[in-house]
């Protein structure tokens, strides 16, 4: 006599799994993983430039590069973000100056030669043509709308020394307010004091530009949170950024652009 002690129905009796549905588990799991786990891009870089970069900066309207022989022989030079080269226009030396204030492109000529007065251009970035010039030194901005010249002062770079500080309107060079320094004192652009994010270095002249571990970032200033550009093999000494593609310099002095 043969007894079935499973009394139930034979459709509630347990299914052991077959291959195709665990392979199907696995397939999906797979599926989960990659998606949570984004690779971080290579990025490459599309155009090289001449070399002699003595200065760069960058604007939403692209970015601007000084060269020059160390002598009288300098230019400024504007590129698109795709690594066009827009114009280029001649500055005179020694060691002129480059700035990006309210988002606007101002060059100093003959910062730091006794002999000449320096003076400042306000840059059309369409054509390199100056909107405005005005005697001094660019020291920075006053507020999203003015900047600060030094437009009588002695010495050189850290060691100026300022004797008349006056704030002019960005778009026009229209002098908003003068004061006199007395004694002449050395001024410097007002910069909000932050630390570097953790894990990062933070890049001149763009401080939004971060390096770290071969990866290059881009800085929310308002959150201190540095979000991942890509992978980059080379390291970089001085970068500027319109939060996707960037142009640098290289610890070697190559300048080049790069993007995904």
């Amino acid at each position: 006599m043969v007894i079935d002690l499973d009394t139930g129905p034979l459709n509630a009796r347990p299914r052991r799994p077959t291959r195709s549905a665990g392979l199907a588990l696995a397939a999906a799991l797979v599926l989960v993983a990659t998606q949570q786990v984004q690779p971080i891009p290579q990025l490459r870089p599309r155009v090289t430039l001449p070399g002699g970069t003595m200065a760069l900066v960058g604007t939403t309207q692209g970015f601007f590069v000084i060269r020059g022989n160390g002598t009288l022989a300098w230019n400024v030079t504007a590129y698109t973000w795709a690594g066009a080269e827009r114009w280029r226009r001649p500055l005179a030396g020694p060691d002129p100056g480059l700035a990006v204030a309210a988002d606007a492109v101002f060059a100093t000529h003959q910062p730091c030669d006794p002999q000449h007065p320096p003076r400042v251009d306000r840059l059309d970035p369409a054509s390199g043509e100056p909107a405005w010039t005005s005697e001094g030194v660019l020291v920075g901005a006053a507020d999203a709308d003015a900047v600060l010249l030094a437009t009588a002062s002695t010495g050189c770079g850290t060691s100026r020394r300022v004797t008349t500080l006056q704030a002019v309107l960005v778009g026009t060079g229209r002098p908003v307010w003068t004061r006199r320094l007395d004694p002449p004192q050395a001024v410097a652009a007002a910069q909000p004091a932050r630390a570097d994010p953790y894990g990062w270095r933070l890049l001149p002249p763009d401080r939004r530009v971060a390096w770290g571990k071969g990866r290059i970032g881009v800085l929310d200033p308002a959150t201190d949170v540095v979000r991942t550009v890509g992978r980059i093999d080379v390291e970089q000494a001085r970068c500027v950024t319109d939060g996707t593609r960037l142009a640098c310099v290289d610890t070697a002095g190559t300048t080049r652009v790069w993007h995904p």
